[in-house]
C-alpha cells in the first residue's frame, strides 16, 4: 500500500498538475482518491481480528484506515456536484434554440465512458488502492470506476481553487 501512495504520488499527482496548471496543495486528500472500497473490508477485518491489541495500529488507527474509501466517496461526491455547475461555461451557448439542449450537452461531458477517457489521459485507474483479488471487470463497470476517480479528482480540484478550478478543468472533458 506504501508503494500504491508513493506511486500516485510520483506519477499520477505531477501528470494531474500539469494539466490542471497548478500544484495540488493537499497531495494527502488527492492520494485518498485511489482508495477502494476493499481497504474498508481489510482494515475492518483486521481491527475484528485483532480487538486484543496485538496488531501494532491501535484500534482507532484501524477504524481511520477502514474509512479512507469513505474519504473517497466524499470527494466523489463533491465532484460530481462541482461538475453540474463546473461544465456550464464548457456547455452553454447564447442561442436561445440551444437551451433545451443543456441537460444533453452536461450528460455527454459527465457520462461514465467520457470520464474514463480523462481516467485514461491521468492514468487513475491504473493506481487504485485495493485488495480485491484480480478479477476481469466489465467494460461499464471499470468505466464506473474510473468515473468516480474522475469525480474525486474534481472533487479535490473544487476543494483547493473553487468552482473556478473546476470550470477550468472542465476542458479536460470535452467529448
Amino acid at each position: 500500500m506504501i508503494e500504491r501512495i508513493a506511486a500516485v504520488k510520483a506519477e499520477v499527482q505531477p501528470h494531474v498538475e500539469r494539466d490542471l496548471g497548478y500544484e495540488i496543495q493537499t497531495p494527502e486528500m488527492f492520494t485518498m482518491i485511489f482508495f477502494q472500497p476493499s481497504t474498508r473490508n481489510l482494515f475492518s477485518e483486521i481491527a475484528v481480528h485483532f480487538k486484543d491489541g496485538s496488531c501494532s495500529l491501535s484500534q482507532e488507527k484501524l477504524t481511520e484506515m477502514a474509512s479512507l474509501h469513505d474519504v473517497a466517496e466524499a470527494l466523489a461526491w463533491i465532484g460530481d456536484a462541482a461538475l453540474k455547475i463546473g461544465v456550464l461555461r464548457e456547455i452553454w451557448t447564447p442561442r436561445t434554440a440551444d437551451a433545451g439542449k443543456l441537460s444533453e450537452r452536461r450528460k455527454t461531458y459527465e457520462s461514465n465512458a467520457n470520464m474514463a477517457r480523462l481516467a485514461d489521459r491521468w492514468g487513475l485507474y491504473e493506481y487504485r488502492i485495493q485488495f480485491d483479488p484480480p478479477i476481469q471487470k466489465k467494460k461499464k463497470e471499470i468505466e464506473h470506476i474510473k468515473g468516480t476517480l474522475v469525480e474525486g479528482v474534481f472533487g479535490t480540484v473544487f476543494l483547493q481553487a473553487g468552482l473556478e478550478g473546476v470550470a477550468g478543468a472542465a476542458r479536460f472533458l470535452r467529448p
